[in-house]
């Protein structure tokens, strides 16, 4: 290899990480974001999350049940009675357009931001 070789890969590999920065902060960007904790295609509960904002909400229909933990801009479900237990297992959400579905219960926990995106972060 010769040096300019060396010179065009290091340069390069430069643009990828800046790239990789700038989509990372661009897509952590500003706006209020929203829980959407929606069952069976109806939305049961809208919640407003910051950052310091703390609270849990239950969703219980007849014998099934699902607690909704939000702490310091996560959301996650604690527990819950439905057999398999993934939705449990999940990691933490945080990103706009994130979701955590729980399939047995029928119940989708997402996070939404203040103005729908037409497009998504890698077209802009």
């Amino acid at each position: 290899m010769k040096k300019g070789d060396i010179a065009i890969i290091v340069f390069l590999i430069m643009v990828a990480l800046g790239g990789s920065v700038y989509l990372f902060l661009k897509g952590n960007q500003g706006g209020t974001k929203y829980v959407v904790i929606t069952h069976d295609q109806k939305v049961v509960q809208r919640i407003k999350i910051t950052d310091d904002y703390s609270s849990s909400y239950t969703f219980k229909e007849g014998d099934d049940y699902n607690i909704v933990k939000i702490e310091k801009g996560k959301v996650w479900i604690e527990e819950a009675n439905c057999n398999n237990q993934v939705c449990v297992f999940e990691n933490p959400i945080d990103k706009v357009g994130q979701a955590i579905v729980c399939l047995p219960h029928k119940l989708i926990v997402e996070i939404q931001g203040d103005e729908e995106r037409n497009i998504d972060i890698i077209s802009e």
